[in-house]
């Protein structure tokens, strides 16, 4: 069992977790996220994270080292909650054919309970994503690369029908991925294009349901000969 599937914080190692929320340190964690997501990672100052966290900027320091430490460690603890979210208690309980086809939409609905960490993910795609792509590598079995070990298991031992079975576990991934966070990364724009307002739930929740049908319907076919 690979730790992303845990259900308590204290097997995770320090970077991936979260500082207790009423601590110095939780106070300056929810801080930085809220100034890194409001302002990016080059115009967020320690000195603004420390006065909106109402505590000393030597503080910040003193807990998190430098304003590049403090922000992957804020990119690395939401990644993984965002990952927990996904698939703790899903992945390998769930059948593979009502898994996959929900991630999308249940994606997009945590992004909606955490404003704050889908505009932080946003600026840090739009600049690049750099530090994105190092962390992701640094979380080893706890990131992405845990999920796709363990989805290769479940394809290997569960053998789904339809195409499932069939395709690569890297083709489901970077397709889903790509849908996931397209979704994302694309949502402010929807309203002004498609007439489509995601704020409103009901909004969501038809979006959600079109794009689980058609995974769904996808995944439940055999290829034609």
């Amino acid at each position: 069992m690979l730790p992303i599937s845990a259900t308590s914080d204290h097997i995770l190692p320090e970077h991936l977790r979260e500082p207790e929320a009423h601590s110095p340190a939780g106070r300056i964690f929810a801080a930085a996220r809220s100034c890194f997501a409001q302002d990016g990672f080059t115009k967020a100052s320690t000195r603004a994270i420390a006065e909106a966290a109402g505590m000393n900027q030597a503080l910040v320091h003193y807990y998190f080292g430098t304003k590049s430490a403090l922000y992957r460690r804020v990119l690395a603890v939401e990644l993984q909650r965002l990952l927990q979210h996904q698939m703790e208690g899903r992945l390998g309980v769930l059948s593979l054919e009502d898994l996959l086809p929900s991630l999308p939409g249940r994606l997009l609905e945590w992004f909606h309970a955490h404003e704050e960490t889908a505009a932080l993910l946003r600026r840090e795609i739009g600049a690049g994503g750099r530090t994105l792509k190092e962390i992701l590598v640094s979380m080893g079995s706890q990131g992405p690369l845990g999920v796709k070990r363990r989805l290769a298991a479940e394809l290997r031992t569960r053998a789904p029908r339809g195409v499932l079975g069939e395709l690569p576990v890297e083709h489901l991934m970077a397709t889903l991925l790509s849908l996931s966070y397209g979704l994302m990364l694309m949502e402010p724009l929807f309203k002004e294009v498609l007439g489509l307002d995601l704020t409103k739930a009901a909004s969501r929740r038809g979006l959600c349901a079109s794009v689980e049908r058609l995974l769904v319907e996808g995944v439940a076919q055999k290829e034609k000969p």
